[in-house]
């Protein structure tokens, strides 16, 4: 990957990567473990996970941006956002991962959308975007500049020296 300073570089992990310990209580939410990720820009991401959850995370491990990558409907991600900006973590970002036919969709209750590379020039919205499905092998220079104004950075799998 090239070396840039403009753009981030924001690297996947899934909610596991932030651990839970088991309350072995139906009732009492688990909670968090002590490890989080340290050094790269990590984003946590869930998918299709309990709201009380991804609060636990979102509090014990001090997240600001959260990705949602399952089937969260708008309704969902609106009430999460009640729950979490209203006290907890007002400059809350959530981002959400969709093709672009479900775009407009979620116009009213996410801050950014994840979209991949190989959908990205069909993208019409108005929000901010952050490209996935990027590899060594892609210009990322050229991409942001293509998309600059638009384009908060790129979210990749790879763990990788991006330096």
């Amino acid at each position: 990957m090239n070396k840039q300073t403009s753009y981030n570089i924001y690297y996947k992990v899934t909610s596991e990567t932030f651990p839970m310990l088991p309350s072995f209580a139906g009732i009492i939410p688990d909670r968090a473990g002590d490890t989080k990720p340290q050094g790269k820009a990590y984003i946590c991401t869930f998918k299709d996970e309990m709201p009380q959850n991804i609060i636990t995370r979102v509090v014990q491990f001090q997240l600001n941006t959260i990705l949602l990558c399952g089937q969260e409907s708008p309704t969902y991600i609106r009430n999460l956002r009640r729950t979490l900006t209203t006290d907890i973590t007002p400059n809350l970002q959530i981002w959400k991962e969709v093709n672009n036919e479900k775009c407009q969709t979620y116009e009213d209750c996410v801050d950014a959308f994840v979209i991949d590379i190989n959908e990205i020039d069909k993208y019409q919205g108005t929000h901010p975007i952050l490209i996935s499905g990027i590899s060594a092998n892609n210009d990322l220079d050229s991409l942001y500049q293509k998309y600059k104004g638009r384009c908060l950075g790129f979210i990749t799998n790879e763990f990788g020296d991006t330096e």
